[in-house]
């Protein structure tokens, strides 16, 4: 089957590519973003009746996969399925099973389904670390992953530097304001209760509660926007 740009096949639609048919750049762009529309809303309707939530890297990871095998065979793949009933750790097997062109496992459908499930499972590509992102100019924070905490832990352990400073100074202001009223109180130093009253002491809880959740729902890790340049 005969392609051109970025994949882009005549199956998908206009252009009708033939052999030897060449297109400039900024036509390859506008033909990726016309055939990626086609397949997202594709995916989209096929993912209607998903148990679940879909996340958006797991949304991404099944577009690829659909531009790359086609929309059918998405369809009625046995990763659909389980994705459907909510087994995502199976669909997450099962880009593997379409790794073969013509009877023959290809290497290179190998590194992409594995790219594909990588992205899928954890919104980072096989191998990459936080500081990849940083040098690429990308966010370095985990990408939708399933839990905020478990994104904000993630981006700890990874961070470097000035990067890993920031971090642990985000978790330690979460913690001084999720407990510093409380140990005033009980080491005696404030008595909420009798300096503003009970309804105050409530209310100055439910401000400690929202400033700790902003505080620390902060994504870790994310790089400092890149100076403009001279």
């Amino acid at each position: 089957m005969w392609t051109i740009g970025y994949g882009h096949t005549s199956r998908a639609g206009a252009p009708r590519v033939s052999p030897g048919m060449k297109i400039a750049e900024a036509d390859a762009d506008e033909i990726l973003s016309r055939d990626l529309r086609m397949f997202e809303r594709g995916v989209a309707a096929a993912l209607a009746k998903a148990k679940g939530e879909v996340v958006q890297r797991e949304f991404d990871a099944l577009v690829d996969l659909a531009f790359n095998i086609g929309l059918g065979a998405f369809r009625s793949s046995s990763l659909l399925r389980a994705y459907l009933v909510g087994d995502k750790a199976r669909a997450a097997e099962k880009f593997l099973d379409w790794t073969k062109a013509g009877g023959r496992v290809v290497p290179g459908l190998v590194v992409r389904r594995k790219r594909d499930r990588a992205w899928f499972l954890t919104g980072r590509l096989p191998g990459e670390r936080l500081a990849d992102r940083v040098a690429s100019g990308e966010p370095a924070h985990v990408i939708d992953a399933p839990d905020a905490a478990h994104a904000r832990l993630v981006n700890l352990v990874q961070l470097e530097g000035a990067d890993l400073m920031k971090g642990y100074r985000t978790i330690l202001i979460g913690l001084v304001l999720a407990i510093g009223p409380a140990a005033l109180q009980f080491l005696g130093a404030v008595d909420w209760s009798a300096l503003i009253g009970p309804t105050g002491a409530f209310f100055v809880s439910g401000v400690v509660a929202i400033l700790m959740r902003f505080v620390t729902t902060t994504p870790v890790g994310k790089p400092d926007a890149p100076a403009p340049a001279p």
